[in-house]
């Protein structure tokens, strides 16, 4: 998932797949994951919801955690990967962002 979000075109057509696999998820491991590759994809024009549920990514359990952290995609820890997706979008994001990384 994460591969798709930085190699497919930003175009509408991605956007929208994004959203639709971000929608059908369930699961928060998954979900968060999708949310990464829609940021990676969309940039700056990922939206508020997506950055929400980024944000929901901090507020997961431990072992919820570390479980993403075996992950074949993940090639550092969560937070790590939340904070690069973060960047990926830019600057617009700061006010939503800020509070939740500076605790």
């Amino acid at each position: 998932m994460l591969s798709l979000g930085q190699l497919m075109p930003a175009t509408e057509e991605t956007h929208t797949f994004f959203a639709h696999l971000l929608s059908e998820q369930t699961k928060p491991l998954l979900k968060i994951a999708a949310a990464m590759a829609y940021a990676f994809s969309a940039k700056e024009a990922t939206p508020g919801a997506v950055v929400q549920v980024l944000l929901e990514g901090y507020q997961q359990s431990r072992s919820l955690r570390e479980h993403f952290r075996r992950l074949p995609f993940a090639e550092v820890d969560m937070e790590a990967s939340l904070s690069k997706a973060f960047r990926s979008i830019g600057f617009s994001i700061a006010p939503q962002v800020v509070p939740t990384l500076t605790q």
